[in-house]
């Protein structure tokens, strides 16, 4: 799937049956944090795709890693992500991916159960602290 249609598909399922402004081209551009002009070009058939971290970091704390895959680029490792952080507080990240890797919660779903989600809150409040969910 080129990239162009992919993001299209996305606007498309973001719209869903609003009419008008209320979900237009520029409201979901500023979702993202794109400008306009960008979202358009990239929405063209065969048009631009994005090469700049910044868009492209914008584009996976909204769509997941799946945007790596549309566009072709290797995931960053887990150690160049955890770099970024404080020494103790990876270490920290370190015993909490450790911890849900050994009890093989969720292994081989694509989502998962509520249950499951509990779980995982339960570890990270343990290795990181308070859990505080943003749903909307």
């Amino acid at each position: 799937m080129e990239f162009s249609d992919w993001i299209t598909q996305k606007y498309i399922d973001w719209r869903g049956d609003a009419i008008g402004q209320e979900r237009s081209i520029t409201k979901f551009a500023e979702l993202l944090g794109v400008p306009q002009s960008l979202m358009t070009q990239w929405l063209k058939k065969g048009g631009k795709t994005p090469t700049s971290q910044k868009y492209i970091s914008a584009l996976i704390s909204h769509f997941g890693a799946e945007v790596y895959e549309i566009l072709g680029i290797s995931r960053p490792s887990e150690d160049d992500l955890l770099s970024e952080l404080p020494p103790e507080m990876a270490e920290d990240v370190r015993s909490f991916l450790a911890e849900v890797r050994s009890s093989e919660i969720n292994k081989g779903k694509t989502e998962a159960s509520p249950e499951d989600l509990e779980k995982i809150k339960q570890m990270f409040s343990k290795h990181l602290g308070k859990y505080t969910s943003t749903e909307q």
